[in-house]
């Protein structure tokens, strides 16, 4: 199963590696800001996007404005990519938002803030998909 990682802090980023190696997750693409991930995403087809919010828009400009996370979110689906997304963000992600991915379409599945819960729902997506 391939895997986009879209997460600016490498720190965090190491951990979400970390978890996908664990458990067997080798075929994965990291981007560091939004720009790369559209343009990643556009090329590749995922099975999974585990995302941060708080995101650049580009590398030459790497400071976080904003929910970008949120914004590369819709570009996907205005663009139809639409990947089953977990969002591993400190950030608040509000119901309105939630709820216009949904009408887009985006197969959001969870946000979540820990480590073993976001290897949770990973683990969960990955019987249901091998299930289904």
């Amino acid at each position: 199963m391939k895997v986009l990682i879209v997460e600016n802090d490498a720190g965090k980023r190491e951990r979400v590696v970390r978890i996908l190696e664990k458990n067997q997750f080798t075929d994965y693409h990291v981007a560091e800001c939004v720009e790369e991930a559209l343009e990643i995403a556009t090329n590749t087809k995922f099975d999974f996007l585990i995302t941060d919010l708080g995101l650049p828009q580009s590398k030459e400009d790497p400071k976080v404005k904003g929910k970008n996370g949120f914004k590369m979110l819709l570009e996907l689906a205005n663009r139809e990519i639409r990947i089953p997304t977990i969002i591993y963000s400190f950030s608040l992600f509000l119901d309105t938002e939630k709820q216009e991915l949904e009408k887009l379409g985006v197969p959001f599945i969870v946000h979540v803030v820990d480590d073993a819960v976001l290897e949770y729902f990973l683990m969960k997506e990955v019987q249901t998909k091998k299930s289904g």
